[in-house]
């Protein structure tokens, strides 16, 4: 699809014009710099957040980043065609969706050269043949390979030999890459360490490789010759293995990044390393990487004697990347045109809800399917005055699967308000557990922790504290030493055969029937003998202003500054529970670095309990009646079950106003539990939920936050009984109270960030699970400690699973970039993106869709920065 982008004609070469007047040194950094920027980041296990895959190349549009991607790998950014043309045959998508997009991508600038009518698009989606009924059957996993790229011209040394020759050289170097890497970077699974880790990466993988036989044995000669030649620098490695290749210079980023997406995982991790724990400067764990790599692509080529005509292989144009031959293909075009339709197709109906907030229609899921029998009631429960005082306040994650128990529960009893907020409640907190010694994040991965909380007990004085976190960290260590000789080549066998007959009942219920054994819970409170309260801080610190900065942020966020505020406040963070699950961190609060959102809860709940707090945020403006109880609860999303936490510190004179509002929580899980059961087609009755969370062969215990395609910056009453159908992260704004757009920045900045981070790893996942997903969540093994690999070796895994992804006959996830809809002026949301360049850069490439709602109009932000008003399908 022709676009007039500049980003279309600029290198990726180190010897370009510029880049050639600099010092070599100089062209190294900034090739190694370009390099880093494309690569995603791979979180730990114990703190995996979602990272936009794309992120590294949003700074080129849509298609100019796909053409990017294929010049040196497989990658697709786009679904296959046949997946469009199913929808369109489903009814998914139609013929207004069809002409909307072709006149937007005209309009915008984008299309206007394709010569294509409406009735000539539809008739290209119903000439191709559909997919057999057979291809997802449920039993099977069928992850879909990326679409074959022919006109891919650069390729690794040990992928062209497996073209030419059959060989498998391509999986002997990521597997011993990924063995040397994981050992290194282990954090004591393994049973013996690996030597020289006092080393850097690459000083201690040349010290290991010159001696081990393994990669000779498998079929390289000579290696470890070749290995004890390399230069002690890994600086210099790289620059004599692609001197070794012949790679000419100005393909060297080419190739590199060939290098790179051949194991993404890999890659991302030393990024996440380099950007955790590296110096300013180069990232030198990437450097190291990159020799090693390039060590065995050299070492592989000179066993078989090969040697690539770089003439013939690549032309001037791939070491450029001048516009790519891939963007102008037809079928790109229609598949590109066919997101967008998809895209449009979803915004019409989602606009029309909200302008029908209070007469919703039957709910339509994303699979086209109506739950009209789930909430006859909805329409007939009034809606709070502004000016009345309900008689709960319940704050939720903005995470899109509390959307359908906000809804449920404001059904349930009519004077509940809801209120959307990022679930760590703006506490910038790290928090260290009874038993642990190490800070756990408790923020977005924008943000950095400024404060640090202990878990405490009730009533425990300082020194009754310090022995008890005694006891619990050396009841951890003990465990851990008994797992360990588990765990150790001779000490294993002699454990079964000693006590292995005791873990037998055990090991038969939690696999017969989970449901019957006693609930998970934390090893440490019950050797204490006491219940976890929240962990506090002493507010006479130096760090009281940042206390109460925080507290005056979450009250301000949640649009309650000259509101009524009612007696009871609940703060409601999220948590999954899972079992046999090592990648669990991806179903926990993203909002909270990828653990429960109880801590940040409770936290927030004692601050603004607070008397000196309260006297604090009144000095302020901001005032919390002193007849107001903030209560902690968490919201388990596996089970959509809400625990209240600390319910014993309800005064007696709220005790009935409590009960009633207990009352309507328990109708409301209920009934989320049966919608969720007939969107998912989830099989069992109403308790089958909280057997799939302690199933520990169950690959599918919740679906996350599949089907997000849109956040909604606005008040509750625009939303109140819109059926978003789970699809849609809430978040609380009123434009009126916030005349000098500080608050609309902050969602900006933050909220925004986080939800199109999360949509991206979620639509990469689906569009190209090779190189952003995880594949099969039945052969992962975890590694390290830190990941996870498919199998016993490779590339370390990263993304989503597609068990996360598909059921087996269908999409859990429909891939649609986001949707940001703002209950804001045009002009103050100009205002805020002027500061925001990485936001704007995303909607003017293609990557985000930003609409504006100005009282009973929308209007869209389109790629060439001009406001264009849209329909919405709006209801009966």
């Amino acid at each position: 699809m022709s676009q007039a982008d500049p980003a279309q004609q600029s290198g990726i070469s180190v010897a370009t014009e510029a880049t050639t007047r600099l010092h070599p040194a100089e062209q190294f950094r900034d090739l190694v710099q370009r390099i880093f920027d494309v690569i995603t980041p791979v979180w730990p296990l114990d703190d995996y957040v979602a990272v936009n895959p794309y992120v590294g190349i949003s700074e080129r549009r849509f298609l100019n980043a796909r053409g990017f991607l294929r010049v040196f790998s497989e990658s697709e950014t786009l679904m296959p065609l046949q997946y469009y043309a199913d929808q369109f045959r489903d009814g998914q998508v139609g013929r207004q969706a069809i002409a909307d997009a072709l006149d937007e991508l005209r309009t915008d600038g984008v299309d206007d050269d394709t010569p294509w009518s409406v009735d000539e698009l539809i008739e290209k989606l119903r000439s191709v043949p559909p997919r057999p009924a057979d291809a997802d059957a449920a039993d099977r996993i069928d992850i879909p390979l990326s679409i074959p790229n022919p006109d891919r011209r650069v390729r690794s040394m040990s992928e062209l030999l497996d073209r030419q020759m059959g060989t498998d050289y391509e999986r002997t170097v990521i597997d011993e890459i990924g063995k040397h890497v994981s050992a290194f970077y282990d954090r004591g699974t393994s049973l013996w360490s690996m030597p020289c880790r006092n080393l850097t990466l690459y000083q201690s993988w040349h010290s290991l490789a010159r001696i081990d036989r393994t990669v000779e044995v498998l079929g390289v000669k000579d290696f470890r010759e070749f290995v004890s030649l390399l230069p002690p620098s890994p600086k210099a490695a790289i620059a004599h293995c692609l001197k070794h290749l012949r790679v000419p210079q100005r393909w060297w980023e080419t190739y590199l990044l060939c290098l790179v997406f051949q194991m993404p995982g890999w890659y991302g991790w030393v990024k996440f390393q380099s950007q955790q724990y590296g110096h300013a400067g180069e990232p030198d764990e990437l450097i190291d990487l990159l020799a090693i790599h390039l060590a065995y692509e050299a070492a592989v080529a000179d066993s078989e004697s090969y040697r690539v005509s770089w003439d013939n292989i690549a032309d001037d144009r791939v070491g450029r990347f001048a516009a790519s031959v891939h963007e102008s293909l037809e079928e790109v075009k229609l598949r590109y045109l066919m997101l967008r339709a998809t895209e449009l197709s979803f915004q019409r109906e989602l606009l029309g809800r909200l302008a029908s907030t209070g007469h919703p229609s039957s709910p339509v899921n994303q699979h086209g399917q109506t739950d009209s029998n789930l909430r006859q009631a909805d329409s007939n429960q009034a809606v709070p005055k502004q000016d009345e005082t309900p008689i709960a306040q319940i704050a939720f994650c903005i995470d899109v699967r509390s959307e359908r128990l906000r809804r449920h529960l404001e059904s349930s009893n009519a004077q509940v308000q809801t209120l959307g907020f990022a679930g760590f409640f703006g506490m910038p907190i790290d928090y260290v557990p009874l038993d642990s010694e190490a800070a756990k994040p408790q923020v977005p991965f924008v943000l950095k922790p400024s404060l640090r909380v202990f878990e405490g007990h009730r009533g425990a004085n300082a020194d009754e504290l310090a022995w008890q976190r005694h006891v619990a960290i050396q009841q951890r260590k003990n465990q851990s030493w008994l797992t360990g000789l588990k765990d150790t080549a001779l000490g294993g066998f002699a454990f079964v055969e000693s006590l292995g007959l005791s873990f037998l009942p055990k090991l038969f219920g939690r696999t017969v029937s989970p449901t019957l054994q006693p609930k998970r819970g934390s090893k440490s409170h019950a050797a204490c003998g006491t219940e976890p309260v929240a962990p506090t801080s002493d507010l006479d610190t130096a760090c009281q202003q940042a206390w109460v900065d925080a507290a005056e942020g979450l009250v301000r966020g949640l649009g309650l500054v000259g509101k009524p505020i009612s007696d009871l406040l609940i703060l409601c963070g999220h948590e999954s529970h899972t079992t046999n699950n090592p990648v669990a961190a991806t179903l926990q609060c993203g909002a909270c670095g990828g653990h429960s959102g109880e801590v940040n809860a409770r936290v927030a709940a004692a601050l603004l309990n607070r008397p000196d707090v309260r006297e604090a945020l009144s000095e302020r403006g901001v005032s919390i009646p002193s007849s107001t109880v903030v209560l902690a609860a968490v919201h388990e999303t596996t089970t959509d079950h809400i625990r209240l936490v600390d319910a014993d510190s309800i005064p007696s004179q709220l005790q009935s106003q409590f009960s009633e509002v207990k009352d309507a929580i328990e109708v409301a899980c209920r009934a989320t539990r049966r919608e969720r059961q007939i969107t998912w087609r989830e099989p069992g009755a109403d308790g089958d939920s909280f057997r799939r969370s302690l199933d520990w062969g169950e690959v599918r215990p919740e679906w996350g936050l599949a089907g997000n395609a849109a956040i909604v910056f606005g008040p509750r009453e625009r939303t109140r009984s819109a059926d978003l159908n789970g699809r849609v992260f809430l978040h609380e704004y009123d434009a009126a109270s916030d005349p000098d757009g500080e608050l609309l920045n902050n969602l900006v900045a933050g909220p925004l960030v986080v939800a199109h981070s999360i949509n991206m790893q979620y639509y990469a996942s689906v569009v190209d699970n090779r190189h952003f997903g995880s594949g099969n969540k039945t052969v992962h093994n975890v590694v390290g400690g830190f990941g996870v690999q498919s199998g016993n070796g490779g590339d370390l895994m990263n993304g989503l699973a597609w068990q996360s992804l598909h059921n087996g006959s269908r999409y859990a996830h429909e891939p649609l970039r986001l949707l940001a809809v703002f209950y804001a002026s045009r002009s103050a949301i100009d205002r805020v993106l002027a500061s925001h360049d990485n936001v704007r850069t995303w909607v003017e490439n293609r990557w985000l869709n930003l609409v504006a709602i100005e009282g009973q109009h929308s209007f869209r932000l389109s790629d060439n920065g001009q406001w264009v008003e849209v329909a919405s399908d709006v209801a009966a």
